[in-house]
């Protein structure tokens, strides 16, 4: 399993001799089996294009605290 979410390798599991199950890791789930809405696709776009898909968990908090504080002025 540590093998799979951190290398994204999937693995297929058999039992005599036929495929039960597949075990991969949960970003590759996302990445690959979950579908995004469109709107959120498009909102990912805009962010990397403005260089904000980089930002750190601090640096989002600081963004927030201040849209709040302008938001009650």
């Amino acid at each position: 399993m540590e093998k799979a979410g951190r290398d994204k390798i999937r693995f297929l599991v058999s039992r005599r001799g036929r495929p039960k199950v597949v075990i991969l890791g949960v970003e590759d789930y996302m990445q690959n089996f979950i579908k995004k809405p469109s709107f959120l696709v498009e909102i990912q776009k805009q962010a990397a294009r403005a260089g904000l898909d980089k930002m750190t968990a601090e640096e989002i908090d600081e963004e927030i605290k201040a849209a709040r504080r302008a938001r009650r002025k």
